[in-house]
C-alpha cells in the first residue's frame, strides 16, 4: 500500500466498487480498503458443516455473512470483497416514479437517475431468466405468476443478474465464468460465478485501471487533515495498525458500517465533531420481509432450486410500496435453519408486522 493516493474507498460492495471503478477510469490513485477477504468461487460454504464458519464475527473475520440481531430488525450483510453482491438476491429492481415524491430532494428524481440505472444494468447484465440450456422455466416461478393472477395481480419477471449462457469470460471484469446450474445458492455466494457480482465485473475493471484493493483491512478511524484525510486501518491478518492519506474520502462501508465508524470518529475519537446530530437516525432498512409456507397448495415447490428471485408482483396500496418477490434458497441454509429457532419475542412480533401494509393493501 502506498503512504497515499487520490482517492480511499472504505468498502468494496455496491458503492464503494461502482464509485472506485469510476474514479480510476478517470485517471484517479484508487485504495479501496476492504474489512472482508477476497472469495475463490471454490471456498464459499456448501455444507452444513460449512455452516460454523459462515458468519462473520472478529474472532471470524473471514466469514461471509454479518448477521446482527437488533429491536425490530434483523440485518444481513456480506463481507468480502464485493461486499453484498456476494450474497444478495441479485435483483435489479428500478424504483417507480412516486417512490420519489415521497420527500427526496427535488433534483433526485427517476428521469436524472434513469441513464445510470440503464448503466448499472448493462455492467451487471440483469435481465429477466432464461433457463439454461437443456432446462425449463423454474416450477417455482409459474407457482407464482398463477398465484398472483388468482390474487388479482399481474405477475412479471424480474430483472436478474444470473448468467445463464455457455461458459466465458465476463466482458466486464475478463472473469471465468460458467452459466447458472439451478442451484439456488445465491445467498452463500454463487460457486459457478454465474452470478454477476461486483468481483466479477467493477472490481475487476477498478484494478485493470489501477486501483489497489486490500482485503482483510478494516477502517478504524477517521482524521481530517489540512488537504484531505487521514484513514487508520487495522490489517487482520498481520493484526497491526496503519495509516494512509487521501485527498478524497468516500465511506462506503453499508448502512451498518457507515453509520458505525462516524459515529465512532464523531462521539468517541471527536476527530469528526461537525458531524450532523441526525447522523445514524432515520435510516431504514430495505424493507425485506421474508415468508416462507403454503396454504392449501397442490403444487410441489423446491424452494432450493434456480436462481433466488426470479418474478414480482406489485400489490401497493397508496400508504405503502409492496413487491412481492418468489424465493428461494440454499441447501445448506435450509439446513441450518431447521436447527435455529428465532426467539419468542421475533416470533411474536412477526404476524403484527406483517399485518400492518397487508391491511392497507387490502
Amino acid at each position: 500500500m502506498k503512504e497515499a493516493y487520490d482517492v480511499v474507498i472504505i468498502g468494496s460492495g455496491f458503492g464503494g466498487a461502482i464509485t472506485g471503478c469510476r474514479l480510476a477510469e478517470a485517471g484517479h490513485t484508487v485504495c479501496i480498503l476492504e474489512r472482508g477477504k477476497r472469495w475463490e468461487k471454490t471456498e464459499f460454504p456448501r455444507s452444513a458443516s460449512d455452516m460454523r464458519s459462515l458468519f462473520w464475527t472478529p474472532a471470524n473475520p473471514k466469514g461471509l455473512i454479518d448477521y446482527g440481531t437488533f429491536r425490530g430488525i434483523d440485518v444481513i450483510r456480506g463481507t468480502g470483497v464485493g461486499g453484498g453482491s456476494l450474497v444478495y438476491f441479485n435483483v435489479h429492481l428500478e424504483p417507480p416514479t412516486r417512490i420519489f415524491e415521497k420527500g427526496w430532494a427535488e433534483d433526485i428524481n427517476r428521469p436524472a437517475l434513469d441513464p445510470y440505472y440503464d448503466k448499472v444494468r448493462t455492467m451487471l447484465e440483469a435481465k429477466p431468466l432464461a433457463p439454461p440450456e437443456g432446462s425449463d422455466m423454474l416450477p417455482r416461478t409459474r407457482a407464482f405468476m398463477e398465484a398472483a393472477k388468482k390474487a388479482g395481480r399481474e405477475a412479471k419477471m424480474v430483472n436478474i443478474a444470473v448468467y445463464t449462457g455457455q461458459d466465458r469470460k465476463n466482458p466486464f471484469g475478463q472473469t471465468e465464468q460458467s452459466g447458472c446450474v439451478y442451484c439456488s445458492n445465491d445467498l452463500l455466494g454463487c460457486h459457478v460465478h454465474a452470478k454477476n457480482s461486483l468481483d466479477l465485473n467493477y472490481i475487476p475493471m477498478a484494478e485493470q485501471k489501477g486501483a489497489q484493493v486490500f482485503p482483510l483491512h478494516i477502517a478504524e478511524k477517521i482524521e481530517p487533515l489540512k488537504e484531505g484525510y487521514q484513514v487508520t486501518y487495522r490489517d487482520i491478518m498481520k493484526n497491526r495498525t496503519g495509516s494512509v492519506t487521501c485527498k478524497k474520502l468516500v465511506v462506503a462501508a453499508g448502512t451498518m458500517g457507515t453509520n458505525e465508524l462516524l459515529l465512532k470518529c464523531r462521539n468517541v475519537f471527536k476527530t469528526l465533531p461537525q458531524l450532523s446530530p441526525m447522523l445514524g437516525k432515520g435510516f431504514s432498512g430495505n424493507g425485506d420481509f421474508l415468508l416462507e409456507g403454503t396454504w392449501n397448495s397442490k403444487v410441489y415447490v423446491d424452494p432450493t432450486e434456480g436462481p433466488s428471485i426470479t418474478a414480482v408482483a406489485d400489490f401497493s396500496s397508496d400508504k405503502y410500496d409492496i413487491h412481492i418477490e418468489d424465493l428461494g434458497f440454499p441447501d445448506a441454509f435450509a439446513w441450518y435453519l431447521e436447527g435455529a429457532l428465532p426467539e419468542a419475542g421475533r416470533i411474536d412480533r412477526a404476524p403484527r408486522s406483517a399485518a400492518r401494509p397487508t391491511r392497507s393493501a387490502g
